[in-house]
């Protein structure tokens, strides 16, 4: 098994919600993370940290090789922010319930 880890150094998706819906307000979105490589390595398994696009396909092929568990901390640039993964990620949910219909918040129920 191999696990990739695309490290932008912060929570990209949550800052674009920042964004997009609270006025370029960060609150919790830059993190600290550990190095997931050598997280891994702690654990026993293989760990490779990777800064530069040409050394991913090397790294896989040394990991396929061996048939140990891996981690592979891919560090990518966390400047660019993409639009979540999930575009009704901040929508308030829709009461079905006639229980918890005063649970409603105006459109935000829709």
């Amino acid at each position: 098994m191999v696990a990739c880890v695309f490290n932008n150094k912060s929570w990209a998706a949550e800052k674009k919600n920042q964004v997009d819906y609270y006025d370029d307000r960060y609150v919790g979105s830059n993190i600290d993370a550990p190095e997931f490589a050598e997280v891994a390595k702690s654990m026993g398994a293989l760990g490779y940290t990777i800064d530069k696009p040409e050394d991913i396909v090397p790294a896989i092929e040394e990991v396929l090789q061996k048939h140990k568990p891996a981690v592979l901390n891919i560090y990518v640039d966390g400047t660019q922010l993409a639009p979540p993964f999930r575009k009704d990620a901040l929508k308030m949910p829709t009461r079905l319930l006639d229980k918890y219909k005063h649970l409603d918040y105006g459109e935000w129920g829709q």
